[in-house]
């Protein structure tokens, strides 16, 4: 009896991370998973950023997957943080560069300035990440104090 407990929830156990895989990162966090979501398909447009604890394995599996041309990549904006730059890398499947491309210009601007990162820029960028329109409606209603119309 106590050796068929144990054994059920060792099982139970083993499914928790499959579950918690499941749900977790509709909308994040993704950190630790983009390499997974890129490589699965699930995910078409991606941003990484260079120098992050963070990012480090998620780069080294994409540009693997580049040079084997399962994904397309190019390099996006440099943020300034501390006063230390790190360049962001986009990737994305092969039938979305025009995506990445778009969303690449819509970073750059908005860490400009000349684009605000109102509740259309995170529509806009969610969309090209391939995030539902739930999932971006869910967002921008937790953030909605910190977004102008």
């Amino acid at each position: 009896m106590v050796k068929r407990r144990m054994k059920k929830l060792q099982n139970l156990t083993n499914e928790l991370p499959k579950l918690f895989r499941k749900n977790i990162g509709k909308i994040g966090p993704h950190k630790g998973r983009i390499a997974e979501l890129m490589l699965s398909g699930q995910k078409p447009v991606c941003e990484l950023i260079h120098g992050t604890q963070r990012d480090k394995d998620d780069l080294n599996i994409l540009n693997k997957a580049v040079l084997s041309k399962t994904l397309k990549t190019m390099m996006g904006h440099i943020y300034t943080e501390n006063g230390k730059q790190y360049p962001s890398q986009l990737f994305c499947q092969p039938g979305s560069v025009k995506d990445m491309e778009r969303l690449a210009k819509l970073f750059a601007s908005a860490c400009q300035g000349t684009t605000p990162r109102d509740k259309a820029f995170h529509r806009e960028a969610g969309q090209i990440l391939g995030y539902s329109k739930n999932d971006i409606d869910h967002f921008i209603s937790l953030n909605t104090q910190s977004l102008i119309d």
